[in-house]
């Protein structure tokens, strides 16, 4: 008999189960913890919030899982000792798991690890063991499906606990003291829920290449029909921010609980707070950290950082597809795109590229309807030459200055002015412009501690990049990367995209906070009306509660103009009651 069987038989049977599983185990890959202080507070917010992965196939199974399989950890005592609980989640195979029962079912044992309940007792796999011949050392065992798990007749939530039980572990030892009222709490914090579904995840766009993945958080509709409610894919601004600015400043269901806007500790969790009027009270939103480099998407090979406007579209367009597929309960939903500043310049050629992907039968096959966009950007010199007659109107510039630019800056490039008197004119105008806050005039203006008009200051630093084993993630996150990442901006105007999708049939609503001195309303209202569509419905006040929420104006082709009263550079940041009702109306194809 060989040594390794000898040894292998010699085993007590506890001893054998303990070889067994571990064998299990150590096939799945793992990434180490990092039991660093998180850099930032989204970080710590992402850190102590679950954590999930959908389990295809299992050494020692042949072929895919028959059955629906997630793992992930979940934070339980995240504020004094860092513990996590490990969890296997198995869907009811009964054909309705929405409705039937969820099962919680824990394990007994000195912290035995709950697996034993998925493998020995009422879980749908089984150890596939053969006339009990034992397995040879490193031997890996081998799995069958198993017809009477109770999986059956319910969704079954395993869970290791108490901390220190199979993968649940503590950050700080003190975590491990715990006895049979603690853990009983911990699974009552584990179970504890959000009042909206939350989905987090990457989706790899570029994996033979340079492995890049873009992050994703999906809030289902809060409305109670998310099966027919639109599904919005949600993308944000500025030098490659993430899109965690839109989840918690602007159409997410949670808000920061500012108090009296009192600055946070270092290393302080942040506190949030249900937000009444997130947009996911009309859709299911899909906020997407794009391009690579922002927010948690990454790549693993340095390459993958050089892209730009279209090449961050083409990979948002293959995220969708991959997503879709993988959710194809929302293939049927009504479709739209939406973004406000940089991103409205990436939204209407991304509506594009779908509408052409449609049109020549690529599946899988969205049920686009439109797009949305917010004191957008368009790449045109209108964006930015507006502000002169904004900050005019609004009386921050005098008359004399006005019309000394109006003279002398006919046909100048107001970025690099070559007549004298324009330039200098200008430089006055910036200076004058400076005292107030760009995004919304009337407020403070604040003073950042990172440079942020997007210049390179130094050689663009390359994120590190994790193993390819990993699952992946990023070394720091940073809310926006102002110019450290290269970036090309290779879609030099999208008036015409704007055109030509709203002539396809699709529904268009074009967006401005009246507030905002970044990209003003008027500028936005010259290249709107420069698409020269009739006027269907003429500029008139829209309400929310008898009061004037602001104005709006739509032409063929389905495209609407709308200012928003009181609005900012981000619209649902300020307003959020009046951007609410107006994407309501919107969205449910009523008048504004």
């Amino acid at each position: 008999m060989p040594a390794s069987t000898a040894a292998s038989a010699a085993m007590s049977p506890r001893l054998r189960l303990h070889h067994l599983l571990l064998s299990i185990l150590s096939a799945l890959p793992t990434c180490p913890l990092d039991h660093s202080t998180p850099t930032s507070a989204a970080a710590a917010a992402a850190a102590t919030a679950s954590h999930h992965h959908v389990v295809t196939t299992l050494p020692g199974y042949d072929g895919e899982l028959p059955f629906r399989l997630e793992t992930g950890y979940v934070a339980v005592d995240e504020e004094e000792h860092g513990a996590e609980l490990f969890y296997y989640f198995v869907e009811s195979e009964s054909g309705d798991p929405r409705r039937d029962p969820l099962l919680l079912w824990l394990t007994g044992g000195a912290r035995c690890s709950v697996l034993s309940g998925v493998f020995f007792e009422v879980g749908p796999v089984r150890l596939a063991l053969e006339h009990h011949r034992p397995y040879d050392a490193g031997e890996l065992p081998r799995l069958r499906y198993h017809p009477h798990g109770w999986t059956k007749a319910a969704s079954v939530l395993f869970v290791d606990s108490p901390v220190g039980a199979g993968w649940s572990f503590s950050r700080h030892p003190d975590g491990y003291l715990v006895g049979d009222v603690s853990a009983s709490l911990q699974l009552k914090h584990f179970l504890a829920k959000l009042p909206f579904r939350l989905e987090t995840g990457y989706v790899a766009v570029d994996e033979e290449e340079h492995g890049a993945e873009l992050f994703y958080y999906f809030v289902e509709s809060e409305s109670g029909d998310p099966r027919r409610d639109p599904l919005l894919l949600w993308l944000t601004g500025g030098a490659r921010c993430s899109v965690l600015s839109g989840v918690f400043f602007e159409v997410g269901p949670v808000r920061l609980a500012l108090e009296h806007h009192r600055p946070y500790d270092a290393g302080e969790l942040p506190r949030l707070r249900y937000h009444p009027h997130g947009w996911t009270k009309a859709a299911s939103v899909l906020f997407v950290d794009s391009p690579v480099g922002a927010g948690w998407s990454f790549s693993r090979h340095p390459d993958g950082y050089l892209v730009g406007d279209v090449s961050a579209s083409l990979q948002l367009k293959h995220f969708l597809a991959k997503w879709i597929s993988d959710h194809p309960e929302y293939l049927a939903n009504p479709f739209y795109i939406g973004g406000d500043s940089y991103a409205g310049k990436i939204v209407p050629f991304l509506a594009q590229k779908i509408s052409e992907d449609i049109e020549a039968g690529v599946r899988p096959i969205v049920d686009l309807k439109g797009y949305l966009v917010g004191n957008p950007v368009t790449g045109e010199s209108i964006d930015f030459d507006s502000r002169v007659p904004y900050a005019h109107g609004v009386g921050i510039i005098s008359d004399q200055l006005y019309e000394t630019i109006m003279e002398h800056c006919q046909g100048e490039d107001y970025s690099n002015p070559k007549n004298a008197i324009c330039r200098q004119a200008l430089d006055r105008f910036n200076e004058l412009l400076g005292e107030s806050s760009g995004g919304h005039i009337l407020y403070n203006y604040c003073i950042y501690d990172s440079d942020i008009d997007g210049s390179i200051q130094e050689k663009p630093k390359i994120p590190p990049f994790p193993p390819r084993e990993c699952i992946g993630s990023v070394d720091e996150w940073l809310r926006c990367h102002n110019g450290d990442l290269p970036y090309s901006m290779d879609i030099k105007s999208n008036i015409k995209f704007h055109h030509n999708v709203t002539t396809k049939g699709y529904r268009a609503l074009v967006y401005s906070g009246d507030h905002d001195a970044m990209i003003p309303f008027l500028g936005t209202q010259a290249w709107v009306r420069s698409l020269n569509f009739s006027v269907v419905d003429d500029w008139r006040a829209w309400h929310v509660d008898g009061q004037s929420a602001g104005f709006t104006i739509t032409y063929m082709n389905n495209m609407t103009f709308a200012t928003v009263k009181g609005g900012s550079h981000t619209v649902p940041e300020f307003e959020p009651e009046r951007s609410l009702a107006m994407f309501k109306r919107w969205i449910s194809n009523e008048p504004l």
